[in-house]
């Protein structure tokens, strides 16, 4: 029976942020159907039209989840019962927009958000354009990692490592967003004035295990 060694690498790999990314997130209530699905799509024009001064097209805006859902509340009977009545269909719209980082950039667009009558439920974060490349350097720090683990490893067991027989690597969705917080209230108004903002590094770690031959 072969003899292995099997040794879990841990990388590790930071960059600055370079792009910001807002959710927004519309909500419109009618009792009639038709009426909130219309309402949602005047609050989207809403949004796109405050935000073209800013060099930001429809297009820029994109939708990541629409769904329109009745909804119900309780109100007492005439025996004093409470009894499920329906209270209208309400719409959730949920928009995300990214830009490169740039402060006065990202002030003219929360300006322009802030006096748009669509008043959007705001979410802003920090993350990177291009996260292969952060994802490919934490990968190339955990492969040596582990291969000096694995050498001292064998020498301290007065053994030889041998061919690399396989590599265990589960590929699952990692968040590549800064620990950086950053919140304005709904409906107010944002200081045209650029903040001297600078977000914490995106951080990214991840683990690969190695099986090498032995001898």
């Amino acid at each position: 029976m072969e003899r292995t060694i099997t040794v879990k690498g841990v990388g590790s790999a930071s960059a600055k942020p370079d792009q910001v990314q807002i959710t927004l997130t519309l909500h419109a209530k009618s009792p009639v159907y038709e009426k909130a699905v219309e309402m949602a799509a005047i609050q989207l024009d809403a949004i796109t039209a405050s935000l073209m001064p800013c060099g930001i097209s429809k297009g820029d805006v994109k939708t990541t989840r629409f769904g329109a859902d009745a909804e119900y509340g309780q109100k007492k009977d005439s025996h004093g019962n409470d009894t499920r009545v329906f209270t209208g269909y309400r719409c959730e719209h949920r928009l995300v927009l990214a830009f490169g980082f740039d402060t006065q950039v990202l002030a003219q667009v929360l300006n322009a958000l802030a006096g748009c009558k669509a008043h959007p439920e705001l979410s802003i974060q920090f993350t990177v354009k291009d996260p292969n490349a952060l994802k490919k350097d934490v990968l190339a720090a955990a492969a040596a990692d582990a291969g000096e683990k694995a050498e001292i490893l064998a020498k301290a067991s007065g053994v030889r490592l041998g061919e690399l027989q396989r590599i265990d690597y589960s590929w699952s969705e990692i968040s590549l967003y800064s620990d950086t917080e950053y919140s304005v209230p709904t409906g107010a108004m944002a200081c045209e004035r650029a903040m001297d903002l600078e977000p914490d590094d995106v951080r990214l770690n991840d683990a690969v295990t190695f099986v090498w031959a032995i001898n």
